[in-house]
């Protein structure tokens, strides 16, 4: 049973005051007015009076506290404090636009992607827009990455997070054990910061195991905003929410981040890797409504929850390229560098993207300096049907990504709790038999002792005559 006075009294607000504490304060509001009769139709504008309006009298203890009280600082007073810590922690000037020197680190402008994102529908406001790319910059001059990006935000029950990807280089001593992949390299080649709050602490999530991504897989769980809480999805998750949110923040990259065909190219030494094409020209808004126009830039999450598949251990009768090829067989390697119109189709559509054209598609000339050129303030952007909140941009020479939403796959299967068995039909009732040898034998009945023993008789005890009937 739930203990109700308990709960009323243990949930407390900033100021001190109780639950129940507050819904008595509000009982007696309302009784100050008894006679009103609508008490009903402003019952929340008295509990926002009765919680703004509260006074705690508490007697002072000595007098001292009665000549210095206490300053208490209001929520605003708090706000504007971290604001300006946090603002003067930042460096005075924001990382240039490529093309940098390869030593320089980079951080694209957030607030002129924010207008782009805006055009879809994607709006954080000013304030929370600033402040993040001020994020981005004291992470880049905190830590050793050389760029970072803000990837988007994780909704969740009672907070949500705020998300930032960045290359780290790959320089960790400590290597992590097998089946691991190690640092900047598969699943944990990016790193990634998270937040509750922009102005707060970030955190890094730590690298992930090929079985954090197999079960995430499996998993259908909406955060809690607490990176230590427990996932409570079945079968169990090897880890807390921090695991599973990294999980789930590396399947959307590897599956949603994009690039303009030809922008990439593969690596001569290593088909795997990939590098900028010097010869690229950004194509046309019409042109990039095309599904073939756009390549995955991450490779594929393989079933095994990596990137590559581990060495086979075999025996010494069995051939290690056979077994290899087997592997590979049951869980290929696909292209890097695949297009989109590739990609399996939505259940219900013909492809797995939505592809809509935002504002004027008027191709205007520009002048001065740029003579010769046109430019349009269409925006394009491109929606994964598989993870909803994934949403691509593009708007003439740029591109960008971002992800708002859950973090839950759409489609697969749902997880439902194996029913019992239905409850079986209740049998034809037998009739009662005497037992044929009873212990306790019932008495037999007397014989009759005169003629109206046994016949039928009236309401009033008078026989029936069986003529009468007749």
């Amino acid at each position: 049973s739930i203990n109700v006075d308990y709960l009323l009294r243990a949930h407390r607000n900033h100021k001190g005051v109780s639950l129940y504490e507050h819904l008595a304060m509000v009982i007696n509001q309302i009784s100050k007015d008894a006679k009103s009769k609508d008490c009903f139709e402003n019952f929340e504008k008295i509990m926002d009076f009765v919680e703004k309006n509260h006074f705690k009298y508490k007697a002072p203890l000595s007098d001292h506290e009665v000549n210095h009280p206490r300053k208490v600082k209001s929520e605003i007073h708090e706000w504007l404090e971290d604001s300006i810590a946090f603002l003067r922690k930042l460096p005075p000037r924001s990382i240039p636009a490529p093309p940098l020197p390869k030593d320089a680190k980079y951080a694209p402008n957030l607030l002129l992607e924010s207008r782009l994102f805006e055009t879809v529908g994607i709006y954080f406001g000013e304030e929370e827009t600033y402040l993040l790319n001020k994020a981005m910059l004291k992470l880049l001059n905190e830590t050793n990455a050389v760029s970072v990006r803000f990837w988007g935000k994780i909704l969740g029950r009672s907070r949500s997070y705020w998300v930032i990807e960045g290359q780290v280089p790959a320089d960790n001593p400590d290597p992590l054990p097998l089946p691991y992949e190690r640092f900047g390299q598969g699943v944990n080649a990016l790193t990634y910061w998270v937040a509750n709050d922009v102005q707060g602490h970030w955190h890094e999530l730590p690298a992930i195991s090929p079985e954090h991504i197999k079960r995430a897989r499996t998993a259908k769980h909406i955060m809690t905003g607490h990176l230590n809480a427990k996932v409570d999805v079945y079968p169990p998750f090897p880890g807390v929410e921090k695991h599973y949110l990294k999980a789930q923040i590396v399947r959307i990259t590897y599956s949603t981040v994009i690039a303009p065909n030809n922008f990439y190219k593969a690596n001569d030494e290593d088909a795997t890797k990939i590098e900028i094409s010097e010869e690229f020209a950004m194509p046309g808004t019409e042109e990039l409504k095309s599904l073939e126009n756009w390549v995955h830039v991450h490779p594929n999450i393989l079933e095994a929850g990596r990137i590559t598949h581990l060495e086979p251990q075999v025996g010494p009768e069995e051939d290690k390229d056979e077994v290899m090829n087997k592997i590979l067989t049951a869980d290929p390697i696909k292209e890097r560098l695949r297009p989109l119109s590739e990609d399996n189709p939505f259940t219900g559509f013909e492809a797995n993207w939505l592809v809509r054209v935002h504002g004027d598609t008027q191709v205007f000339n520009m002048a001065d300096k740029d003579e010769g050129k046109s430019t349009t303030y269409a925006v394009l952007a491109l929606r994964p049907l598989t993870w909803p909140g994934a949403c691509v941009i593009a708007n003439n020479n740029t591109w960008s990504h971002i992800y708002v939403g859950y973090g839950i796959k759409a489609g697969g299967l749902p997880f439902f709790p194996i029913a019992p068995n239905d409850i079986m039909v209740e049998g034809v009732e037998q009739d009662e038999m005497p037992e044929p040898n009873p212990k306790n034998p019932l008495p037999e009945p007397l014989e009759p002792n005169s003629d109206d023993e046994g016949k039928k008789k009236d309401e009033n005890g008078n026989v029936i005559d069986d003529q009468d009937d007749a």
